[in-house]
């Protein structure tokens, strides 16, 4: 426990230090614009606040937690690689299995600093007032789901781009093609292919009733769903399996510097 606090505080002081930390804020207060502007112009033709809310957890699941996870994902590692510091990592009397624990708890802790409390403030301006009591009850329901989603796809993608950044060298632009080509592109993909992404399984758990009266941001194909709890046990096995891959990765690779 000494050496993951070690490597815990260490990792958090270097990200909250980090540009790309204040980038990152900025991006997810984006539809914190999104939901003041839907506010200030009076209710949008057609689309209802339930309809608003699901649209911008929608954008949350599909691109900004995606693009999240991978940029702290891969940074975890890589970072460290590039840096040259991992080293001193690992030749301090430490387990190898402290540091991917600690980094990804580091990880855990920024994202969801970062991504849930925009979200949340989003669901407050765009359903106060709006909504009486039962219809807020009711959205309140769907949103928690839907913020549950976006947690699920922080802790998953992060396992993925955990692996990427600790056994390549090149992960960001793996990771890149991966998240915005493979996970995207497979969206307009009929038949089973689509059962080997991360996004489907993620869509699968994610309420979006409203959004299928006419208001949605997916192809068609996109709306084809495999059953809850196969959805929540590919996810996890996924975690598990990229989460470990990556502390064996870690724990067996040598890293060697010019």
């Amino acid at each position: 426990m000494r050496t993951f606090k070690v490597i815990f505080f260490i990792s958090l002081r270097q990200i909250i230090r980090s540009k790309k930390t204040i980038f990152m804020i900025a991006l997810a207060f984006l539809p914190v614009l999104i939901a003041i502007y839907y506010r200030l112009s009076g209710r949008i033709v057609n689309i209802t606040p339930e309809q608003a809310v699901s649209f911008i957890m929608m954008l949350y699941s599909v691109s900004i937690t995606t693009l999240v996870a991978l940029f702290y994902g891969v940074s975890l590692i890589a970072d460290e690689v590039d840096n040259k510091t991992i080293i001193y990592l690992f030749t301090r009397p430490i387990h190898k299995y402290s540091i991917p624990f600690a980094k990804f708890a580091v990880y855990i802790l920024t994202t969801f600093l970062i991504l849930i409390p925009p979200a949340i403030i989003t669901f407050l301006i765009i359903s106060i007032g709006t909504l009486d009591m039962t219809d807020f009850t009711n959205s309140l329901a769907v949103f928690s789901k839907q913020l549950a989603v976006i947690i699920f796809a922080l802790i998953v993608y992060g396992a993925i781009f955990l692996f990427l950044g600790a056994w390549q060298k090149h992960s960001i632009l793996i990771g890149l093609i991966f998240a915005f080509g493979w996970e995207k592109m497979i969206l307009i993909v009929p038949g089973i292919l689509r059962r080997f992404s991360v996004i489907h399984y993620l869509l699968s758990l994610f309420p979006r009733g409203v959004l299928q009266s006419g208001f949605n941001i997916l192809p068609p194909e996109a709306n084809v769903k495999s059953p809850e709890i196969t959805s929540i046990i590919v996810l996890s096995s996924i975690f598990i399996v990229f989460f470990g891959l990556s502390l064996f990765a870690i724990s067996r690779k040598e890293f060697r510097f010019e």
